[in-house]
């Protein structure tokens, strides 16, 4: 059976704009941390991804080949974490841990007595790393069906604007419920509301909704920047005098009203992580470019450097106190470092293949003190607030150097294509997708974005649009 051009046409058309619905409906519930929010994203990924699926079957068409070959080693190497996750969760003897894993072994051997298995694994608790599979399937989905359905401009400028959209109405929605005293967002199971003076859009958590906006405003800016770079080819004064009236009039004004929204509502998180990881990625993103990427001109980094001071002067003026008086009353300070120094512990523990994914919440205990616990009141703490030793921790050497591999290729190809791109869209998008990654990168120094359903499916959105813009040609 083969499909119809125009039916097969209809169903890809279903799936883009469905796949841009999903992008845009993941931060609104509390940004898909809890059940009811990431069963909807699953259900929906996997769907969407079955349909593309069997669409491709019935074309009889390789669907591999729209995929360039940097994006399909990534996008191999993020199926080797998966099935890593999986093989966590495989039935093995316990002799078979006591080789691969012996202080899990250890472990299994204290509670057999009260507890025998028929089988043991390398994750601690299989439900909860299979819980984590799924999410973790959901994110690669997501990779996959960004590369494969945003095969156009058009479609990589509207999955653009969606993600400036959604981080806008975000920024917007967090500033009123700042001005409305916490009052406008009360959720009585998470505490959120009431005293809550921070902006923190629909996530319960300030650092989190930072960490979307990381990905938001760059997106943003890098939209100017690419408008930028083809008016400033305008040579005599007349054109460039029509150009700025035009712009007063055109789109770019609402970008450059969108980006300060956004800039304000960022700094009335209060978030330091957030706010120095997008400063900091910024720097060191723009610097790459005017050092490597030799065929600008002098007026032309000088416009897009305006392009990034304008917005965000006009956002420190307004937003900055709150984020201000927070830094001077508790500066860089955290109180965070009991759980880095308890994963220190597992991670000498179970340095090779980890405790299995999700299994944090539940080990830390074991390796806390008494003291610590007490003043804790021994609540359950889901998450080590540092991305990078959470992933030791749970899933050892081998899937921190699997899912690293991915991230890092990714980002590589995606700066040098920065450097030598000539097409201003493309330089943009690549600008936007380069400083999101580093700030949320950077940012994982300190949180765990990683572990929010929305943010880690967009992180995985912005990898996609990084490798798209890096290869797909100008006349696409």
């Amino acid at each position: 059976m083969k499909l119809n051009p125009l039916s097969f046409r209809a169903y890809e058309n279903w799936g883009f704009y469905s796949l841009l619905s999903l992008i845009a409906w993941l931060p609104i519930p509390l940004g898909s941390k809890y059940p009811l929010g990431w069963g909807i994203m699953e259900i929906a990924t996997f769907g969407l991804l079955s349909l593309w699926l069997l669409t491709q079957v019935f074309k009889q068409k390789n669907y591999g080949a729209s995929i360039n070959p940097i994006s399909k080693i990534v996008l191999l190497l993020f199926i080797a974490s998966l099935a890593y996750q999986l093989f966590q969760t495989a039935p093995l003897t316990l002799e078979t841990i006591r080789f691969l894993s012996p202080q899990a072994f250890e472990v299994y051997s204290f509670t057999e007595e009260l507890a025998p298995k028929k089988s043991y694994s390398l994750s601690l608790d299989r439900g909860l790393t299979l819980q984590e599979f799924l999410k973790s399937a959901s994110y690669i989905s997501i990779f996959f069906l960004t590369l494969v359905l945003v095969n156009s401009r058009k479609r990589l400028k509207q999955l653009a604007f969606v993600l400036i959209s959604v981080g806008f109405a975000e920024a917007l929605f967090g500033l009123v419920d700042v001005l409305a005293g916490g009052q406008l967002f009360r959720i009585p199971f998470t505490g959120i509301g009431g005293t809550n003076y921070s902006a923190t859009g629909t996530y319960t958590n300030y650092n989190h909704f930072g960490g979307l906006l990381e990905m938001a405003i760059p997106l943003s800016i890098g939209m100017l920047l690419s408008t930028t770079m083809v008016r400033e080819t305008q040579s005599n004064w007349r054109a460039r005098l029509r150009v700025i009236f035009q712009g007063l009039l055109s789109p770019r004004l609402w970008l450059y009203a969108v980006t300060t929204t956004m800039i304000i509502a960022l700094l009335y998180s209060k978030s330091r992580g957030a706010n120095l990881s997008l400063i900091s990625a910024t720097i060191l993103t723009t610097g790459l470019v005017l050092l490597f990427k030799k065929s600008k001109t002098n007026k032309q980094k000088s416009a897009s450097l305006l392009v990034l001071i304008f917005p965000l002067l006009i956002g420190i003026s307004l937003g900055a106190n709150p984020l201000f008086s927070r830094l001077e009353t508790q500066g860089l300070q955290s109180n965070r470092n009991e759980f880095r120094d308890i994963a220190y512990e597992v991670i000498a523990d179970y340095p090779v293949f980890g405790i299995g994914s999700g299994n944090w919440g539940h080990v830390y205990m074991a390796y806390q003190s008494a003291e610590a616990g007490a003043y804790n009141d021994y609540r359950l703490v889901k998450n080590v607030h540092n991305d990078y030793l959470e992933l030791l921790v749970e899933q050892g050497i081998i899937g921190f150097v699997l899912f690293g591999s991915a991230v890092l290729l990714a980002l590589s190809t995606m700066i040098v294509a920065l450097c030598r791109r000539r097409d201003p869209f493309m330089h943009g998008i690549l600008w936007a997708c380069v400083t999101a990654v580093f700030s949320l990168l950077s940012h994982s120094l300190a949180d765990y974005n990683f572990h929010i359903p929305a943010n880690a499916a967009w992180f995985s959105v912005i990898l996609a649009m990084g490798l798209i813009a890096s290869r797909m040609p100008r006349d696409a």
